[in-house]
């Protein structure tokens, strides 16, 4: 039983990821070049790109919310 939701949940992650793909707002570059557009330095930049990144893979590098290098 376990097996058989969780082969469901995958396909399911598959075919968001695909509805996801399919609109350019939704993509890691345009996410990160949005980020780093904000910027006024070329280390503001890096520190933008940073929190970008991390804010959709973990929130923080130790499951923070916000980290400043």
């Amino acid at each position: 039983m376990c097996r058989h939701y969780s082969t469901e949940l995958l396909n399911l992650l598959q075919l968001i990821d695909k509805l996801l793909s399919s609109d350019g707002h939704f993509l890691l570059g345009a996410w990160l070049e949005a980020a780093k557009n904000l910027s006024t330095s070329d280390e503001e930049q890096r520190l933008y790109e940073y929190n970008a990144r991390n804010q959709i893979t973990l929130w923080g590098p130790q499951g923070n919310v916000c980290h400043l290098p």
